[in-house]
C-alpha cells in the first residue's frame, strides 16, 4: 500500500508541477505552455491504480475483521483452558465447576500474520439456570457467523454430537485432557483433517493445533498479491483522492481549480504514507525548468 501511494503521489506531483508552472510563471519566457492533456492522462492512470482499493470487497473485509474461531463443547470440556493456552495468558476463569463460563470471551490473535478471533463459549447442555441458558443461546447465535468451530470432548468421555445449530459450519473434532491418559472413549471423528487429541495442561499436540489453525487461516484469508487498504481511514483517504482526481478530469475546469484538485489528491495520498508538504512541488518545479534564472 505504501509503495503504491508513494508512486501515485510522485506522478501527481509531476502533473502539479506542470500546472503550477502555468499559474506562477506565466510571464517567464521559459515557462511551459498548457499541458492539460498530459495532466489528465496522469490523473486517469492514478485513478486506475487506486480505484480498486476503494471498493467494498468481501474478501478484504474478512481479512480486516479476521477469522472467527469458536471453541465449543459440553461443560468442563477444557474450552477455557484451551483459550488461555493459545492466548498465553489467563483470559478466562478455569474451574472444575460446570457452567463457569456464562458469556462469550473473545481474544484477538495473530497466527502466521493472519488475524484470528478466538472465542470461548458457554458449555452446551440442558440447564434450568436462566443466566446459563442465555450464555448457551449466545453461543448458538454466534456459531452461525463462525468461520470454524472447535468441538471439544474430554478423552475420558463419549463424544456428544454438536447441536443442529452448527450445521453448515466447518467443525473440527478435538479430544481434550489427554494428560489424563487412557484410551479415547467413543468414536474419534476426523473432520477437516484434524481429530487431534491434546492437552492444554501438558502441551501435548498443542503446537500441532496451532499449526493447523495457521494453515486454515492462510487458506481462507490469503489474497495473493493483491494490495488492500488496511482500515477504514485508508479507504476514506483513497476515496477523497479519487473524488479530487475525477474532478480534475473536467476539461473546462479553470487551471486554478485544477491545481487545487491535484493538491487535494496529493494530500490524501500523503496521509497514507505519513508525508505531508509542498516542498516537493517547488523543488521539482525549479529543477525541471530554468525559471527565474
Amino acid at each position: 500500500m505504501q509503495a503504491l501511494a508513494e508512486s501515485c503521489r510522485e506522478r501527481l506531483i509531476d502533473g502539479l508541477v506542470l500546472i503550477e508552472s502555468e499559474l506562477d510563471f506565466a510571464d517567464e519566457a521559459d515557462a511551459p505552455k498548457s499541458n492539460r492533456d498530459c495532466v489528465r492522462a496522469i490523473c486517469s492512470e492514478v485513478i486506475r491504480l487506486i480505484a480498486p482499493l476503494a471498493v467494498n470487497n468481501p474478501a478484504v473485509e474478512r481479512l480486516r475483521e479476521g477469522l472467527t474461531v469458536l471453541i465449543a463443547g459440553p461443560p468442563n470440556a477444557g474450552k477455557s483452558s484451551l483459550l488461555n493456552a493459545i492466548a498465553r495468558r489467563d483470559v478466562a476463569i478455569v474451574s472444575e465447576r460446570a457452567g463457569t463460563t456464562r458469556d462469550l470471551i473473545e481474544v484477538k490473535l495473530d497466527l502466521g500474520g493472519y488475524p484470528v478471533n478466538l472465542i470461548d463459549t458457554a458449555g452446551i447442555r440442558a440447564s434450568e439456570d436462566m443466566i446459563e441458558q442465555e450464555g448457551i443461546a449466545r453461543t448458538l447465535k454466534k456459531s452461525k457467523h463462525a468461520d470454524l468451530i472447535l468441538w471439544l470432548t474430554p478423552v475420558d468421555e463419549i463424544e456428544v454430537s454438536a447441536p443442529s445449530d452448527f450445521v453448515g459450519r466447518p467443525i473440527w473434532s478435538i479430544r481434550t485432557k489427554a494428560d489424563k491418559g487412557g484410551r479415547v472413549l467413543g468414536p474419534f471423528r476426523e473432520i477437516h483433517e484434524t481429530g487431534l487429541c491434546l492437552s492444554a495442561r501438558s502441551g501435548e499436540n498443542f503446537d500441532a493445533l496451532i499449526e493447523k489453525l495457521q494453515v486454515y487461516a492462510e487458506k481462507n484469508l490469503y489474497l495473493g498479491s493483491s494490495i488492500v487498504a488496511a482500515n477504514e481511514r485508508q479507504v476514506f483517504e483513497i476515496r477523497q483522492a479519487l473524488d479530487a482526481l475525477n474532478g480534475a478530469l473536467d476539461e473546462f475546469l479553470p487551471v486554478e481549480i485544477l491545481a487545487e484538485e491535484l493538491r487535494r489528491a496529493c494530500f490524501s495520498l500523503e496521509s497514507l504514507i505519513g508525508k505531508v508538504g509542498v516542498e516537493d512541488v517547488l523543488d521539482r518545479l525549479f529543477s525541471r525548468f530554468c525559471i527565474g534564472k
